[in-house]
């Protein structure tokens, strides 16, 4: 007997009549988002001969790694790094696949630190990595801890590789946990379990300069302190400058090559999401697409939003909470005439007394290759500046004293870096800020939280936001889903990502 189902008929009649009028706008694989995760991950599937759409809302690809230009000179919109190009990495992988000709450099020193009116150079070799660090802090036999934390930094990109599906429980995704690389694992295990300040040694934790500048480092990437980081996540973070790179043109020229190898539409800001027998609907400002198979590389509090009420339980975690740990910046973008500088990387440290102050404890300073024309006309250099902001000091631009706390936090920054590099007032060209407001205009994420979550112990390791909901057909990548923030962790989720959808 013929069952009459008006919905079911319906939602195939508008999907019939919408395939026949519009049959260039079903995909197998449409890919919310042009970030890294998103253009990586479409670039790998286009090499693959897929038939995948990357779609971006704003005119530029990138999203938190965007950039803007401001008369002859081109900023990042974030102080960013490249690191993860060390052979076997994941942007080292990338750049082999996909035959990128992007040109790099090495950056050695990776990171130069400035506290206590002193720099600090942070080598790639190791063993002067711990020569520099004690007679800065005047400390002695410290190569003891330096080498167990090298030791599972080392064993930590192994753990990462060798378990595509974690940390994903599904039944299915199982067998993956069960190899030979297992029992390997499962003794690091115990350091996700523990903080970073739990491992440190006695003379160290008992130095609050020491633990300051652990602090500040690692910031950078776990956005949290080592008395809240795990272990393991924390020694990641700690050795990440050994491998840093500078990109000759930015992410401008970065963004771009990815951009260049995949399909993408401009200007396609996603409005819904909803199922239409068995295939997704996506609707956006000015057009529609069915696809087989979609991922959101967008922040998953953005996703949530689009989701129809058949797929919003597809996201089940606490969204509130985890944003009210997240962070946005505040940023500044200026040009100054161009230096011999130990490095193009810094991070400016606040004494105590500053600190006191204006409750501002470092800045990451990242400047332009002197001979990088691309970003700056000869004789000059781009600089883009970051500290980590919540929120609600800059809830709307509309609010009274927003251009104060603009102003207010301009001055204290500037200041700072006129001091440290020896730069005056008139040298400063093209100066620009950006608060949180500016970049949930910008990059469309919520409050503008342009990090990830912070890695915490407070999450069980099996609570992390996994790629893989419960429809084996919808896919979550980008720096709010495990691995998290930073390019090289991004680019990692989709090569992984990438790996089981070649399997479908």
């Amino acid at each position: 007997m013929f069952l009459y189902r008006p919905c079911l008929f319906a939602e195939t009649l508008y999907l019939s009549k919408m395939t026949h009028m519009n049959s260039v706008n079903e995909r197998e694989i449409i890919i919310i988002g042009g970030g890294s995760a998103g253009l990586a991950l479409g670039a790998l599937l286009k090499n693959d001969g897929r038939d995948v759409l990357v779609l971006e809302a704003h005119k530029y690809p990138g999203g938190s790694s965007s950039y803007f230009h401001r008369g002859p000179f081109t900023f990042d919109a974030g102080a960013t790094t490249f690191s993860g190009l060390a052979d076997l990495r994941p942007i080292d992988l990338l750049i082999k696949k996909l035959c990128l000709t992007n040109q790099f450099t090495k950056i050695d020193p990776g990171i130069v630190f400035h506290l206590n009116n002193r720099f600090l150079l942070r080598p790639s070799n190791h063993q002067e990595w711990i020569k520099n660090f004690e007679s800065f802090f005047n400390l002695h036999s410290t190569a003891e801890f330096w080498n167990k934390e090298k030791i599972l930094h080392d064993k930590a990109w192994s753990i990462i590789q060798n378990f595509p599906y974690f940390p994903s429980f599904k039944f299915n995704f199982l067998s993956s946990y069960l190899n030979r690389k297992t029992l390997f694992a499962s003794t690091l295990f115990p350091t996700l379990f523990e903080s970073l300040e739990d491992a440190l040694p006695l003379q160290l934790k008992n130095r609050s300069d020491v633990k300051s500048f652990l602090n500040e480092l690692l910031f950078i990437t776990a956005q949290n302190t080592s008395e809240h980081t795990p272990h393991l996540l924390a020694a990641m973070g700690l050795f990440y400058p050994e491998d840093t790179h500078y990109c000759y043109g930015g992410m401008n020229c970065f963004m771009h090559s990815l951009a260049e190898k995949t399909n993408i539409e401009y200007k396609q800001k996603v409005q819904s999401i909803s199922k239409v027998q068995n295939k997704f609907l996506i609707k956006t400002t000015d057009k529609e697409f069915i696809a087989q198979k979609i991922i959101s590389t967008i922040p998953i509090w953005n996703t949530k939003k689009l989701l129809s009420s058949e797929l919003a339980p597809l996201i089940s975690h606490n969204i509130d909470q985890l944003k009210e740990e997240c962070w946005s910046a505040f940023s500044l973008y200026f040009a100054v005439p161009a230096k011999d500088r130990e490095s193009l990387y810094y991070q400016i440290h606040f004494s105590p007394e500053e600190k006191s102050l204006h409750q501002i404890a470092s800045f990451f300073v990242s400047f332009s290759a002197k001979d990088d024309e691309a970003r700056a006309p000869r004789g000059f250099q781009t600089v883009t500046i970051s500290i980590h902001m919540k929120p609600k000091k800059f809830k709307s631009k509309n609010e009274p004293d927003y251009q104060d706390q603009k102003l207010k936090y301009s001055k204290i920054i500037l200041d700072k870096f006129l001091s440290v590099f020896d730069y005056r007032y008139e040298h400063i060209q093209h100066l620009t800020s950006g608060s949180p407001s500016t970049f949930a205009r910008y990059t469309l994420r919520e409050d503008g939280l342009v990090g990830g979550i912070p890695h915490d112990l407070k999450r069980f390791p099996f609570d992390l936001i996994s790629p893989y909901t419960r429809d084996e057909n919808f896919f979550l990548l980008g720096d709010t889903v495990f691995p998290g923030q930073g390019l090289a962790a991004t680019i990692h989720g989709a090569q992984q990502l990438h790996k089981h959808l070649t399997l479908k």
